[in-house]
């Protein structure tokens, strides 16, 4: 083999490495794929409903435990319990809104579609 034949062979090899290097990083910066389990495309899970505490006069009520007043987030499974002469109201978007009557005291588990409260004490009225 001659020189020049040589260096031709060298320049090719070159430009082969140097293209197939270019595609497996080209590769790499493309967006993710989504995730698959067996022959099926996992779904992300929905997001978890929420409602918004509103009390009468902002004074404070009681959920999970704690003071709460107007502007809390109230999740699923929640426990609220309110004192005497102050009530409170949690607004659930598209499934109503839950007034709940001084005195009162009660779990409720809501999603999309349903909400469910275990009354212990008081009243409350589910308005949609």
């Amino acid at each position: 083999m001659n020189l020049r034949q040589q260096r031709i062979t060298t320049a090719i090899a070159l430009f082969l490495v140097f293209s197939t290097t270019q595609l497996y990083v080209s590769v790499s910066f493309a967006g993710p794929q989504p995730s698959t389990v067996g022959s099926e495309v996992a779904v992300p899970a929905p997001q978890q409903a929420t409602g918004s505490l509103t009390t009468h006069d902002n004074k404070p009520i009681t959920v999970n435990g704690a003071a709460a007043s107007s502007g809390t987030t109230i999740v699923t499974g929640a426990s609220i319990e309110t004192p005497d002469g102050v009530g409170g109201t949690v607004n659930l978007g598209s499934l109503g809104s839950l007034h709940i009557d001084p005195n009162t005291k009660l779990t409720m588990e809501f999603q999309q579609g349903s909400v469910k409260v275990m009354l212990l004490r008081g009243c409350v009225i589910l308005a949609h």
